[in-house]
């Protein structure tokens, strides 16, 4: 029924006919009941399905319609020749036409030439790739970096601060919103960067002391502070 063939109302082509109580006007192509899974039985060979070379569909006209006339729509044109019984060389569409069922099957070659398109499923490896990708999948912001430099609105900015404004990219592009030997555009996904990217050496000498000479890491220090530290702002400002 409607209900079980198409989409729209709740059916598809993977749902089990209703079995029929009345005779079948063409012989079965086959007992077995479509399935999704594939066969746990491996065919001899490969096979191609061929078409009835002398099949023609006539009704009305002097065109004479043979099977891939039927291919642009064969849900529509299948059922409308098979309901009208049109019979030609002792065969209805469903036994001569590939597309509503029929056809010939008989054995493929296989081809020495790759295919021209690629397949829409990825082929899986069990190996990792040796190309490494360029940019990491996932891009995530620099949490440490903030803009530097002594601004009015423009300092202290982190890369959550900006947004999806990316008009913020070139004003802190300027080598005086650097921070942590980074830019903008190497700290923040909205401007082309992330935290996986490298900091580049500073070539200018820096206006303020570094915190320290080591580049920010992921891993715990080794060496224990002398005494745990806190921040505390500074009350008079």
């Amino acid at each position: 029924s409607v209900s079980q063939a198409c989409c729209i109302c709740g059916g598809s082509k993977l749902l089990s006919p209703s079995p029929s109580i009345a005779s079948s006007d063409r012989p079965s192509a086959s007992s077995a009941l479509p399935t999704s899974q594939p066969s746990q039985i491996a065919s001899q060979s490969p096979s191609a399905c061929v078409d009835e070379p002398d099949w023609r569909f006539v009704q009305g006209t002097n065109v004479a319609l043979g099977c891939s006339a039927f291919d642009a729509a064969p849900s529509l044109f299948c059922k409308q020749v098979g309901d009208i019984g049109f019979i030609s060389n002792g065969k209805s569409v469903y036994e001569a036409c590939c597309v509503c069922g029929g056809g010939q099957h008989v054995e493929a070659a296989s081809s020495q030439r790759p295919s021209q398109a690629p397949t829409v499923i990825p082929t899986l490896s069990s190996h990792p790739s040796r190309v490494p990708t360029t940019a990491p999948t996932v891009c995530e912001d620099d949490d440490n970096w903030m803009s530097g430099g002594t601004v009015p609105v423009l300092s202290g900015l982190s890369c959550d601060a900006l947004g999806e404004n990316e008009s913020y990219c070139a004003v802190l592009d300027d080598p005086q919103f650097s921070n942590f030997s980074k830019s903008v555009s190497q700290a923040c996904c909205i401007c082309g960067g992330s935290k996986l990217l490298s900091p580049s050496p500073s070539i200018a000498s820096s206006d303020r002391p570094s915190a320290s000479s080591a580049l920010p890491t992921s891993q715990p220090s080794q060496i224990a502070l002398q005494s745990p530290s806190t921040c505390v702002d500074e009350p008079d400002w």
